[in-house]
């Protein structure tokens, strides 16, 4: 039965909200659903792949060279925060990098995300001076 097929996927698809969604009879990433200057978020990353193949940023370069550049990226990051400065082009900057090394290590975004959530998902802790410290279980 047709009906029970469909209720059947969008049951799948609800089981695993964090990343999929349900849309018009058909389950979908959350990536295909935002849309970035017209451009769904899996065209953008796709388009950020094709620069670093283009500009030989895989094959050229090794994860320590890359994360060396997240961290130079992490202190633009820090410097602008700190001088009350705008931080979107220095994230930008920052996930540009991070999907380099995902993609030299065939991970998704989704999946990184995914196994990041399930470590966080049930933390407990508190916020002291504005920084949440999670419980420790001895």
């Amino acid at each position: 039965d047709l009906h029970l097929s469909i209720r059947r996927q969008r049951q799948m698809c609800i089981r695993d909200r964090l990343l999929l969604l349900w849309n018009r009879q058909r389950c979908v990433t959350v990536l295909d659903c935002f849309s970035v200057g017209g451009m769904v978020m899996n065209e953008l990353i796709e388009k950020v792949n094709m620069w670093f193949e283009d500009r030989n940023l895989i094959a050229g370069s090794t994860d320590k060279d890359q994360i060396l550049k997240l961290v130079q990226e992490l202190g633009e990051l820090s410097d602008h925060a700190c001088k009350g400065e705008n931080i979107k082009d220095d994230l930008g900057d920052m996930l540009v990098v991070m999907l380099n090394i995902m993609k030299r290590n065939d991970y998704t975004i989704e999946e990184c995300l995914q196994i990041a959530y399930n470590d966080i998902k049930d933390r407990k802790g508190k916020m002291i001076d504005g920084i949440f410290v999670k419980e420790v279980n001895e």
